[in-house]
C-alpha cells in the first residue's frame, strides 16, 4: 500500500495498529501485516532514499542497545531527503516522575505497580517483545542526531494528553514522541 504516485510510507513493527496508505510491517505473521519482516534492517525491503515517512511506534526499545544506532542509520538511509521519522517509546524520565509524584495509576496498589514495571521492562508472552533499552529526551536526542537526522522535535506533554500526534492510538504521559526529518 502506498499513498500517491511514488510515495512510500512504512509502519514498522505495526502490531495491530494498521495505518491506511502505509506498508504495515511486523515480524509476527499472526497479526496479518502487509509484510512479515525484521524492521531493524530495511535492506532488501526498500531502496535507499525511497521512503517518504516511517512510523515506528513502540519498536526501538525492543532492540539491543548496540543495534539501535545501526537501525536508526538504516532508517535514515531509506528516507528521501525531507523524509520524516515518527518514533514513539517510553520516556523513563516521565515514568519516574509520575511514579514519584504518585500519579502513575495509584502506584501504592501492587497491581498498578506491576503496570509501571511493565512500562519499563515490558516482557510479553512472545519472544522478542521484552524491552531491551530505554530512553529519556537527552538520550533520544543524541541517538537521533548521531543517526544523521538534521531536524527533530519532541511532542509536548500537553499534546500527549490530547493524543494530537500523527496516527496516535493510545498516547499518554509515559511516552516520548519524536519527529525527525532527514
Amino acid at each position: 500500500r502506498t499513498r500517491g504516485p511514488g510515495m512510500i510510507n512504512l509502519n514498522l513493527g505495526c502490531g495491530r495498529m494498521i495505518i491506511p496508505d502505509f506498508v504495515n510491517i511486523d515480524m509476527d505473521p499472526v497479526l496479518n501485516p502487509d509484510m512479515v519482516a525484521d524492521v531493524s534492517n530495511l535492506d532488501g525491503i526498500v531502496e535507499d532514499e525511497s521512503v517518504d515517512k516511517i512510523v515506528a511506534y513502540d519498536v526501538i526499545e525492543h532492540l539491543d542497545r548496540v543495534q539501535i544506532p545501526i537501525t536508526l542509520k538504516n532508517w535514515y538511509r531509506k528516507l528521501k531527503r525531507d523524509g520524516v521519522l515518527y518514533l514513539r517509546t517510553n520516556d523513563w524520565d516521565r515514568l519516574i516522575r509520575l511514579y514519584v509524584m504518585g500519579k502513575f495509576l495509584g502506584h501504592q496498589n501492587p497491581v498498578d505497580f506491576e503496570k509501571l514495571v511493565w512500562h519499563f521492562m515490558c516482557e510479553h508472552e512472545k519472544p522478542g517483545m521484552g524491552h531491551k533499552w530505554g530512553f529519556n529526551k537527552a538520550t533520544m536526542e543524541k541517538a537521533i542526531l548521531d543517526a544523521g537526522f538534521s531536524l527533530y522535535s519532541f511532542t509536548s506533554e500537553a499534546l500527549l494528553t490530547t493524543a494530537l500526534y500523527p496516527h496516535a492510538d493510545r498516547c499518554d504521559l509515559t511516552n516520548l514522541l519524536v519527529t525527525a526529518v532527514k
